[in-house]
């Protein structure tokens, strides 16, 4: 499990850990949690590198065999302590005698109480939701210039819809006529607002509470192939002195025969004041902060566009965002 920036900034170890490693990458959170068959046999090897002590932080990087030998264990955000540890590990790993054509035995028992359920994008919807910290300059916006500083780069969400909310979004589309407008579900307003129109642009950005929400409204205008779309939300906190502004606009195309997403693009601006426990170091003040939203057909969709949105630790809040 690395550092979300250890991972970004470091394409060349990425790429070398790939070529000498199976890399796999984990949510320690659910890890913890959970007690499917894959979550006991991580916490057995983190018990080894004396971690995860009465449930505990698990978090770090991990060189195992397949029969679950601990050979090397580091948490670290450093580039050289991370390769110094890993080589250390590739060498026990070529001085071990043992039959390196393992099988992996299956990992089933899958615990859904803490683990999320996977998304079917062949039913529902997936929306990747990418967030960018902006500077204004003569009138026209650029990307913010951080020079090496935490919060230059994009933050990559996802956006997850149940099949069931997108037949609620279309089911009059066929009878609306052409300039009509219709609200947006609460649900969806809700679900955007509070988890999605968050800074994650140096961290895990604190979701908003329904109580934040001072103006959210969100409106669809038949069009020929499907909807144009516009929204305005106003969400403060003043006790964590948050406060965030941001007008959004987009466009749904819908295949008529299917009644599914072809394209499903959105883009919101506004300025965001504050910072929250895992995104220190704010820029001062209200500053631009900007949202690009993309549906992901299933044809298109890769293995990282499944992992699950960050407040969805919380699955019943995140589906029922309009309740809590």
């Amino acid at each position: 499990m690395l550092n979300r920036e250890f991972i970004f900034s470091n394409p060349e170890v990425l790429k070398w850990i790939d070529n000498k490693f199976i890399f796999v990458a984990g949510d320690d959170w659910y890890r913890r949690r959970a007690q499917d068959d894959a979550s006991v046999w991580f916490k057995s090897i983190a018990r080894k590198a004396r971690r995860g002590k009465n449930g505990s932080t698990q978090q770090g990087c991990y060189a195992v065999t397949p029969k679950g030998e601990l050979l090397r264990f580091i948490n670290t955000s450093d580039p050289k302590k991370f390769t110094v540890t890993m080589l250390e590990a590739l060498k026990l790993w070529d001085g071990v005698v043992q039959d390196k054509k393992v099988t992996i035995p299956e990992m089933k028992n899958f615990d859904y109480k803490v683990n999320v359920p996977p998304i079917d994008p062949s039913k529902d919807v997936l929306i990747k939701v990418q967030s960018r910290a902006l500077t204004e300059k003569d009138g026209k916006l650029e990307r913010w210039n951080s020079n090496g500083k935490a919060g230059g780069k994009p933050a990559v969400g996802h956006l997850w819809i149940k099949q069931a909310e997108w037949q609620s979004i279309v089911q009059n589309f066929k009878t609306m006529e052409v300039g009509e407008t219709t609200p947006l579900t609460k649900r969806l307003i809700h679900r955007i607002a509070k988890f999605h129109l968050i800074d994650n642009t140096r961290g895990e950005g604190p979701a908003w509470e329904s109580k934040d929400l001072k103006h959210a409204k969100v409106t669809l205008t038949r069009v020929k192939n499907g909807f144009a779309i516009r929204g305005m939300f106003l969400l403060t906190n003043q006790k964590k002195s948050l406060s965030h502004s941001t007008e959004l606009s987009g466009e749904i195309t819908i295949n008529q025969s299917t009644a599914r997403p072809v394209s499903w693009t959105m883009i919101a601006y506004g300025k965001h004041r504050g910072e929250g426990k895992y995104t220190r170091n704010a820029r001062p003040g209200a500053q631009p902060l900007g949202f690009t939203f993309e549906f992901l057909p299933a044809s298109k969709i890769r293995p990282i566009d499944l992992v699950p949105p960050q407040h969805m630790r919380w699955q019943r809040g995140y589906w029922e965002a309009e309740k809590h």
